[in-house]
């Protein structure tokens, strides 16, 4: 399920490229994010792992996530810019 998981990613990072999110706003919690997108909540952990390692979002360890200051760089990088994954549409 790691393909998933980078859709779900993706699908993140085209909503801070859209501006749908903008730095500092929270990301949707795993639990929510599996919700919204229909995948297991161990696929949206594995999403927002990527999304933390490419540096589109951070915060605390244990906190809320949030997109990071320099987020929409990040996910420009990313490569989201390519194309927007499927989940975005299921959003």
């Amino acid at each position: 399920m790691i393909q998933r998981a980078q859709e779900v990613a993706e699908a993140i990072a085209a909503d801070v490229l859209a501006g749908r999110l903008d730095p500092g706003d929270p990301v949707p919690t795993v639990r929510a994010l599996a919700r919204q997108l229909g995948c297991a909540p161990g696929t949206a952990a594995r999403a927002h792992g990527i999304l933390r390692d490419a540096g589109v979002i951070g915060g605390a360890p244990r906190s809320r996530a949030v997109v990071a200051a320099d987020g929409v760089a990040a996910a420009l990088m990313m490569g989201a810019h390519q194309g927007v994954a499927s989940a975005v549409g299921q959003r």
